[in-house]
């Protein structure tokens, strides 16, 4: 099963080269052949749950090789919220700048997982590309771990809410971003994601970032 992206239910792109989104079950399993799934997942707290229909009969009716009989079932595949899309960076590190956002609330939070040895850090540029005092990456507090709410501190201080519009410039090594929201102090959330991004793939993004020491 691949992703598909669309404005008008009628033209779609597929990111990501048009690697599946949804694999194929190992031998044997009852969806090794065939994946059929349901249109809209289900969000359950911080993970979106995609249940789909599977069999191990292709679509000309050919049996999966390692099955003695046909079989089919439902199942149910999980993603971590907004998780459709990531940023990743390898050990070198990288660097993403956003297009522009308009938001509401007082507190920026990313969707990252930094696994145990990566990190990340933020920036918040003027149009000119310029830091804004009190929001450098020499100013911003270390990233590390693994939330689709992370909060993002300059030197103990978040609140952002004198910046209706910015950009962010995300540097991080050894780690996955999947978006960017602006919360209030009560964690409502009330941003727009930060994209377009890259796709959930292997490949790593942009090299010879700053430095993050």
């Amino acid at each position: 099963m691949r992703l598909g992206v669309s404005r008008d239910a009628r033209h779609f792109v597929y990111p990501g080269a048009r690697q599946p989104f949804l694999r194929l079950g190992p031998a044997g399993s009852f969806d090794a052949k065939w994946i059929w799934a349901l249109p809209r997942p289900v969000r359950m707290g911080n993970e979106l749950w995609v249940y789909y229909f599977g069999a191990n009969v292709a679509h000309g009716s050919h049996l999966e090789a390692a099955a003695k009989a046909k079989s089919y079932g439902s199942s149910r595949a999980v993603v971590r919220l907004d998780g459709f899309v990531a940023a990743n960076f390898d050990y070198s590190g990288g660097a993403l700048i956003t297009t522009p956002l308009r938001f509401e609330g007082s507190r920026l939070e990313l969707n990252l997982d930094t696994s145990a040895g990566g990190a990340g850090r933020v920036e918040i540029p003027d149009a000119e590309g310029r830091p804004l005092r009190g929001f450098s990456l020499l100013e911003s507090d270390t990233l590390n771990g693994n939330s689709v709410r992370m909060a993002v501190t300059w030197r103990g201080r978040g609140d952002v809410r004198r910046w209706r519009a910015a950009r962010c410039a995300c540097v991080s090594a050894c780690a996955e971003r999947s978006s960017t929201s602006f919360s209030s102090a009560e964690g409502r959330g009330g941003g727009a994601p930060a994209g377009p991004l890259r796709y959930n793939a292997l490949q790593p993004c942009l090299k010879a970032p700053p430095s993050l020491s």
